[in-house]
């Protein structure tokens, strides 16, 4: 008979959640663009982000380096509340994987990690680019 060893701790898993989840939930879109009747609300908040999640995303890469890793919790905190007001699925689940992580998961899966987050970050910034500019075709076609 074998033995079993235990599964592995949650923030150990890999995480499908992620590659399966959407780099933009496009209904979040949609819902923002009713929000305002100023045509440039959208934009603006997405700017607002774009510039918010480079910080972020830089802030946990340099307190990943330095081991602060409260502060990469605080800023994955605060990139997650950004992420998921916008509907970036993807940067909203590594976030929370961010924010749950004991410090010795975060020292030891770091660069793992950061690969992964920066990876996400960039698509997602480029999902909400290519969002914007269909945005600008359409109210130009209009």
């Amino acid at each position: 008979m074998r033995s079993h060893a235990p599964p592995p701790r949650t923030e150990e898993r890999p995480s499908l959640t992620v590659i399966d989840t959407p780099v933009i939930d496009s209904t979040v879109l949609a819902d923002l663009g009713r929000l305002s009747t100023d045509p440039t609300f959208v934009e603006r908040l997405l700017r607002g982000f774009r510039a918010d999640t480079e910080r972020l995303v830089r802030t946990i890469s340099d307190s990943l380096a330095a081991r602060r890793y409260e502060d990469v919790k605080d800023a994955a905190h605060a990139l997650k509340g950004g992420a998921g007001s916008v509907g970036a699925s993807q940067l909203v689940q590594l976030a929370i994987r961010f924010e749950k992580a004991s410090y010795e998961t975060l020292r030891v899966r770091a660069a793992h990690w950061m690969e992964e987050l920066a990876r996400a970050s960039t698509a997602t910034l480029s999902a909400l680019e290519q969002h914007l500019e269909e945005r600008r075709k359409q109210s130009s076609d209009g």
